[in-house]
């Protein structure tokens, strides 16, 4: 494996000021720029903890061979320097998402949702959206059953385990109420309805009550249609 060059405070930082200076030149300038230099890029974020540095980057202490994101560590940027500001996995998580630590998000346990506390906050998806982008999460990006309505556009990919081992591939749709998700073309496969504020852990699926029924037709045609968007059906 090659040897990456490592990244010191001040290197890290001096790159922060000049991409904070670019920013900061006149519009005129961004005017004369060509078109692909104004197109948005597509950022790819992954989210993932309880791993310590048990990679190959990072020379595993057990030998972890871990070729994809050594990859990935080699043509980016490796932080040899990193510190655990709370030892919890929805605090941190709440914590990255919104840029505030948990002594001021509030979030010190795994079952507190940052929105409930601070409804007008905004997350770092929720700016992506609010700026243009499509949105979307797939898996664990909060904790426990927590998510963030306001983070999203109207739906989302995702895979949940069936219990037997089996990933069963479906497309979820989250509202300011509800979160649905269907699996198979129509939900042949299955369907969840959940009330996450009722049921913040999500244990108790409603989507075979009768008497939601219109919420479960309505929120299968809003899967279908970003489904399709997405070249699933």
């Amino acid at each position: 494996m090659d040897k990456m060059k490592p990244i010191t405070r001040r290197r890290f930082l001096g790159g922060v000021a000049g991409s904070a200076a670019l920013a900061a030149l006149p519009r005129a300038v961004w005017a004369q720029s060509s078109p692909a230099a104004a197109r948005k890029p597509n950022v790819l974020f992954i989210m993932s903890d309880d791993m310590r540095v048990e990679l190959g980057c990072y020379a595993s202490m057990f030998k972890a061979r871990t070729p994809n994101l050594d990859a990935l560590a080699g043509a980016g940027v490796r932080f040899d320097r990193n510190y655990c500001q709370f030892p919890l996995c929805n605090p941190s998580r709440s914590s990255m998402l919104t840029g505030r630590p948990a002594t001021k998000t509030g979030v010190l346990g795994n079952s507190t949702a940052f929105r409930d506390l601070h409804p007008d906050w905004v997350s770092l998806p929720q700016l992506f959206r609010q700026n243009g982008y499509v949105s979307a999460r797939n898996g664990k990006i909060y904790h426990n059953g927590i998510d963030d309505p306001k983070a999203w556009t109207e739906a989302t990919t995702i895979d949940e385990g069936d219990g037997g081992g089996t990933s069963l591939h479906g497309v979820a749709v989250r509202t300011e109420k509800w979160r649905y998700a269907e699996f198979g073309a129509e939900g042949k496969n299955g369907a969840m309805l959940f009330d996450p504020k009722a049921d913040p852990l999500e244990m108790k699926n409603l989507a075979a009550d009768p008497q939601n029924a219109p919420v479960v037709a309505e929120l299968s045609r809003l899967t279908r249609q970003y489904a399709a968007r997405l070249g699933q059906v």
